[in-house]
């Protein structure tokens, strides 16, 4: 009797793992629903924000992707102080790894000089936490870590 109850597990093991998440070194990918994103577009280059009356950019339009480039989770417009706050809905619960995530600005920017003058503002997404929600489900909150010029 001890021998059937033992291969149920394995058995009932199995069928629940692959409904969780893919792995990636090791580490488990949770799957999620949706994407959490906040920051800030500003015009500086080399400020320092705690001494620094920074100048964000409104009215931009950020673009954000994951899956190495390969999927769009959509766009967003910088409000007022060049600030943005937004929910993506991913694709029926994603494995979610935040190194495959990026937002991006292709240049040029409104009134802004950056050097070079064309190309793209690209920022990574870092990690800050997951929340479980009614509506939406697992959501990974995540936020811009400042934006580098991709020539």
């Amino acid at each position: 009797m001890a021998t059937y109850l033992s291969s149920f597990l394995v058995v009932l093991v199995l069928i629940i793992d692959p409904t969780t998440a893919t792995l990636l070194n090791g580490i488990q990918l949770p799957l999620v629903n949706a994407l959490s994103l906040s920051g800030r577009l500003v015009c500086n280059i080399n400020i320092n924000t705690s001494t620094s009356v920074v100048q964000g950019i409104a009215g931009v339009t950020v673009y954000v992707r994951c899956n190495g480039k390969n999927t769009s989770l959509g766009q967003v417009k910088t409000g007022a102080g060049g600030f943005i706050a937004v929910i993506f809905a991913t694709l029926d619960g994603a494995a979610f790894d935040p190194s495959n995530c990026e937002a991006f600005v292709p240049l040029p920017v409104g009134n802004c000089t950056a050097y070079p003058p064309t190309g793209t503002l690209y920022s990574v997404l870092t990690f800050l936490s997951f929340i479980q929600t009614i509506q939406q489900g697992l959501v990974a909150i995540v936020k811009l870590t400042g934006f580098n010029v991709l020539p």
